[in-house]
C-alpha cells in the first residue's frame, strides 16, 4: 500500500470541506434519520415454520420440473414461509454525519422550530425574523467549525488509519457508479439497460445444469 502523505490528505479534504459548507444549510433543514423494514430473526417461530417445510411432498412436486423451477420454487416457498412466521421489525438508520455531535443536533432541531413558527406566522413578526436569521448565522458557523475540527482529527488519524479517510471520501461521493456497457457472448457491446439485464440473465442461467426430469436421484 502506498503511503498517504500529510499534503494529499489534506488538499482532498479540502476539496470536501468546500462541498460540506455549500450544502449546510440544506441539511439544516431536516436531520431524521430513515428507517427500513427487516425481519426479526431472533423473534421468528422456527418450529412450526420447519414443520411447514416438512410438510410439503418435495420429491413428488420437484418430479417434473427442471433444476431452475425447482430452484424458484423452493426459494419462493421460503420466502413465504419466513414472511408468514418470521415477524418485521423497523429499523432506525443513523445517517448523521460524524461531525454533527448532539449538542449541534439539539440547535438545528431549535432553528427548524424557529422556521415553522415563522411560516404559521408568515413572516410578520420583525422580531421573530431578526432572531432566526441571526440563529441560523449562528448556526452555520458552528457547523462549519465542527466540520474542520473533524476533518483536521481526521487528518491526524488517517496516516495510521487510511479506511478513516477511504470511509469518509466515500460517504461524500454524490455520484454512484454503476454498470454503463456489457459484452454479450457474441461480442456485441451492450448500452441500454434492459440489453444488460438480459446479458447478466443469460450468464446466470448458463452455469445451471439442465438435468433429465425423468432421472432424478431419490433422496433417502
Amino acid at each position: 500500500m502506498f503511503p498517504i502523505r500529510e499534503k494529499e490528505i489534506k488538499d482532498l479534504i479540502s476539496r470536501l470541506s468546500a462541498d460540506s459548507f455549500d450544502n449546510v444549510s440544506k441539511f439544516t433543514r431536516s436531520i431524521k434519520g430513515s428507517k427500513k423494514i427487516q425481519n426479526s430473526k431472533s423473534r421468528g417461530d422456527y418450529a412450526s415454520m420447519n414443520k411447514k417445510l416438512m410438510e410439503v411432498d418435495w420429491v413428488d412436486l420437484f418430479r417434473t420440473k427442471d433444476t431452475n423451477e425447482c430452484y424458484e420454487y423452493f426459494v419462493g416457498k421460503y420466502n413465504e414461509m419466513c414472511q408468514k412466521f418470521i415477524p418485521d421489525k423497523t429499523k432506525k438508520i443513523n445517517k448523521d454525519p460524524q461531525w454533527l455531535h448532539l449538542e449541534l443536533k439539539k440547535r438545528i432541531r431549535n432553528k427548524n422550530k424557529m422556521w415553522n413558527k415563522l411560516l404559521a406566522n408568515r413572516f410578520r413578526n420583525k422580531y421573530l425574523v431578526d432572531e432566526y436569521k441571526r440563529t441560523k448565522k449562528m448556526l452555520d458557523n458552528e457547523i462549519r467549525i465542527s466540520i474542520r475540527e473533524y476533518e483536521k482529527d481526521l487528518c491526524m488519524k488517517a496516516k495510521n488509519n487510511p479506511k478513516l479517510l477511504f470511509s469518509y471520501v466515500k460517504r461524500r461521493q454524490f455520484v454512484k457508479e454503476r454498470i454503463r456497457t456489457l459484452q454479450d457472448k457474441d461480442g456485441k457491446v451492450k448500452e441500454e439497460l434492459n440489453e444488460i439485464c438480459q446479458v447478466l440473465n443469460e450468464q446466470f442461467k448458463s452455469v445451471f445444469v439442465h438435468e433429465n426430469p425423468n432421472n432424478i436421484p431419490i433422496l433417502e
